[in-house]
């Protein structure tokens, strides 16, 4: 009697079921003028459908909404198109690759206000697109309060209530839910269950509270028993899927995490770079987009990158890759070289978390991106050799890595695999940073311009029509974070006596270094005082009292009685600085 009924049980499990699979112009085409689309951010971004759908509504005006935690490539290839979108929401407007750093396309939007850009910071945008897939009219945040993102937002997409469990008031989020979710995963069956590996940053928020659904690429179509083997992966279910495409390399130039022995790819630094190259004028941007974009296909853009290129990017994808990476990296690096003044403010940074860690037991160190990763990758490092144990964490849900040399990207592939643990935005930056974490966790964050205080801008200078970046996760560092650490070049342009926009307060910001110099607060909430000197390369005995009159009076910041110098660096530190960035994409 049992066997009929197992039968039945197999059979009807390996049914094939309605299938979801189309073509790329036949899948966006369900999207509808007007609409709110994400793109969605696992460490793969949805490049492949974000081109396909730049090319069936290029020129028809369709005033799309678009939601992403960062506004790069694709966005940037949108913006000069008139009337194409109408808003983006996100917390990241720039080149990301090889460091942050502003785009032309978003200051000339800036300066015209042609598209309206809407600022968040990257958890809070994660957090609002959560309440929208829990079906929730708000949720709490320990994020924005008394930042430029609160005052811009106040009354549409935040509010502050009084808090029901207890005295004082909660800032609150407004749910988000877009129309469309575009997404990328490595993987899925022909009914729409999309396998995506981790790290998820904003995990599958955005695309359980789209409305319409979700239109996926994927780079392998599989059967139901490869989905089913691996259903701890699955980002997209079917019944939320309304068409999938199949689109090898549909992620490029983000990577792509695959199952062993297919490891994927790694992300394409060298595409990255020719479109930064391009990117600053928009004459150059416009015929890239129509080489790249406009005039192919997705077929034809794979043509164009070659076989060559996209083994190396397979090649890159393995574990272990970043040994042979490091090695042709390093030929004809001249590693005992004099160190270089942003060489010395990197490892002084270092220095500051590393007494701070043995001083207050911190478990967790935050890394931000440019300069202030490689600080935190060097401290992570330095600690170790103390047999100090501390978790590096990055904010799209890398948890407890070890940094590989060679590449500089705080996101880059070869850190994934050293990871402890992988997860989202959430996990990080909502628990680890913000949430009942917080007390264990230093912050090491770069600063487009910092005050007096400690207050920080990334986002824009509003008298001068200047757009910078975004907030990203620093106002999310910068709110919740026990302690944090911040570094600029000494300029007077990044040095400011008050910030023009608050992407994020200082209140939990203790020190600040420069090229020149170390600056502490002597109270809570005080302002930055000169603590000590960052020695020229000729060494102590260079340093004068006109040294420090210059600083005064760049600054105007106070200087404490007995200002210390600091020693140069030693060969060893500088040694393994240079291995992490041997191109000098930071250490210029």
């Amino acid at each position: 009697m049992a066997m009929p009924i197992i039968e039945r049980l197999e059979r009807l499990d390996k049914r094939e079921r309605k299938g979801k699979l189309m073509s790329a112009p036949e899948a966006v085409r369900l999207v509808r003028p007007g609409s709110t689309v994400h793109l969605a951010t696992t460490h793969s971004v949805p490049f492949g459908l974000t081109y396909e759908l730049t090319r069936q509504f290029w020129g028809r005006r369709p005033g799309f909404q678009l939601v992403t935690l960062g506004a790069s490539v694709n966005v940037q290839v949108m913006m000069r198109d008139p009337g194409f979108l109408r808003r983006v929401i996100t917390s990241y407007a720039g080149n990301v690759y090889p460091a942050p750093s502003p785009a032309t396309v978003f200051q000339e939007n800036y300066r015209s206000g042609g598209v309206t850009i809407e600022n968040w910071s990257l958890l809070t945008l994660v957090q609002r697109l959560m309440a929208g897939a829990l079906g929730l009219p708000f949720i709490p945040t320990n994020s924005l309060s008394g930042s430029g993102m609160e005052a811009e937002n106040k009354g549409t997409g935040l509010a502050k209530v009084s808090n029901p469990f207890a005295d004082g008031d909660q800032l609150v989020l407004s749910a988000l839910a877009p129309d469309y979710t575009l997404a990328h995963g490595w993987a899925a069956d022909s009914s729409g269950n999309i396998l995506a590996r981790s790290p998820w940053t904003e995990s599958n928020y955005g695309a359980m509270a789209a409305r319409e659904g979700v239109i996926a690429s994927v780079d392998r179509i599989v059967g139901s028993d490869f989905v089913r083997a691996h259903n701890d992966d699955l980002l997209v279910p079917s019944s939320q899927c309304i068409a999938v495409v199949d689109m090898p390399y549909g992620a490029h130039p983000s990577p792509c995490r695959g199952y062993p022995p297919e490891w994927g790819y790694s992300e394409d630094e060298q595409f990255l770079l020719d479109f930064r190259n391009s990117s600053k004028d928009l004459t150059k941007l416009d015929a890239w987009a129509k080489e790249w974009v406009l005039a192919t296909d997705q077929a034809g853009y794979v043509k164009k990158l070659g076989l060559a290129r996209m083994n190396l990017l397979h090649e890159r994808a393995f574990p272990d890759a970043w040994k042979g990476q490091t090695s042709n990296a390093m030929k004809g690096l001249d590693l005992n070289a004099p160190p270089k003044p942003v060489e010395q403010m990197v490892l002084a940074m270092a220095q500051v978390c590393v007494e701070q860690v043995r001083a207050k037991g911190y478990r967790s160190i935050l890394a931000g991106q440019g300069t202030s990763n490689l600080s935190a990758w060097m401290a992570y490092y330095m600690l170790a050799e103390e047999c100090i144990d501390v978790d590096l964490m990055a904010e799209i849900g890398l948890y407890g890595y070890s940094p590989r040399p060679s590449q500089p990207l705080i996101f880059n592939s070869a850190n994934i695999a050293t990871c402890t643990g992988l997860g989202s935005a959430l996990d990080v930056l909502g628990v680890q940073v913000t949430g009942a974490r917080r007390q264990k966790c230093i912050g090491m964050l770069g600063a487009a311009i910092v005050d007096q205080y400690g207050n920080v801008d990334s986002t824009c200078v509003p008298g001068m029509k200047t757009w910078l970046l975004g907030s990203g996760g620093a106002n999310d560092v910068l709110s919740g974070a026990a302690e944090v650490v911040v570094c600029c070049p000494h300029d007077a342009q990044r040095l400011w006596p008050q910030v023009p926009y608050a992407t994020g307060l200082g209140g939990r910001v203790t020190a600040l270094v420069t090229t020149r110099a170390v600056f502490r607060k002597p109270s809570k909430g005080g302002p930055f005082i000169l603590d000590a000197l960052i020695p020229p390369t000729g060494g102590a005995d260079r340093i004068s009292e006109s040294l420090i009159a210059d600083i005064r009076e760049n600054t105007g910041w106070e200087v404490a009685a007995g200002v210390r110098v600091l020693s140069l660096p030693k060969q060893e530190d500088l040694q393994l600085l240079r291995a992490f960035d041997p191109q000098c994409h930071y250490l210029r």
